[in-house]
């Protein structure tokens, strides 16, 4: 498939709103409308099962897309205040897999790469025309296997990484990459016409620190600027 496509973001009420100090100033005036033009060119198939086999389906998507944009709304001060910035592009690529075998083993991976770069961008701290867009990361990968019973039960566990990226526009301040383990394990049955799912999981099974977050420019001035926001350690949920 091909598509090519445009998209418009209005400027939100807590992106036009000045920070509280400035109590003189009603309206953030630095601001425009966020527009963008995508190319996207891909494929999607789907195999099924036509006789004995291991596998009993397999399907897949492939894009890559390009995407330029104009006026991109940049936080500044940790979000008390937002910009536009000239002019930023993005290329990227993605790819997802889903794989069903005999016995009841499922298989769900998905990838994506992402170059995110301001083209056209420059104020009074400096010119950051070509740097990468921060808050957004070049890779992200995840995979799931699932196992379920014909009796109803089921076994998951999934892996999820998440590529480093910047925090600031000067990217200077960095922002690690992650990789988190999780799992759950539930059930599935029918009591007359009732039915139940009970389910117990585990979120960040290594117990791994990690960023969730950021905040993009904030406040401060590296290396005292904080901007990180931790993910939860290893965590119980059920229902």
């Amino acid at each position: 498939y091909l598509n090519v496509g445009g998209g418009l973001e209005i400027t939100a009420f807590n992106e036009v709103a000045p920070p509280p100090t400035l109590t003189a100033v009603d309206l953030n005036p630095l601001l425009k409308p966020m527009t963008s033009t995508t190319y996207e060119i891909g494929a999607k198939g789907l195999f099924q099962k036509s006789g004995t086999g291991l596998f009993r389906s397999f399907s897949y998507s492939l894009a890559a897309y390009s995407i330029d944009i104009r006026n991109e709304i940049v936080p500044w001060d940790g979000g008390a205040w937002f910009l536009s910035a000239g002019r930023s592009r993005r290329y990227g690529a993605e790819g997802g897999m889903n794989i069903d075998v005999e016995g009841g083993f499922s298989i769900r991976t998905a990838f994506t790469y992402l170059d995110a770069r301001y083209k056209h961008y420059s104020n009074e701290l400096g010119d950051f025309s070509k740097n990468v867009v921060p808050g957004i990361p070049s890779v992200f990968w995840s995979s799931r296997i699932r196992y379920h019973h014909e009796t109803g039960g089921y076994l998951e566990l999934q892996l999820e990484h998440l590529g480093g990226y910047f925090a600031d526009d000067a990217n200077v301040l960095s922002v690690p990459s992650s990789t988190v383990v999780d799992g759950s394990i539930g059930f599935r049955f029918s009591l007359s016409q009732v039915s139940f799912h009970t389910f117990l999981g585990i979120d960040n099974i290594t117990n791994r620190q990690f960023a969730a977050s950021a905040f993009i420019n904030p406040s401060g001035s590296p290396p005292n600027a904080s901007f990180l926001e931790p993910g939860l350690p290893r965590n119980f949920f059920g229902g």
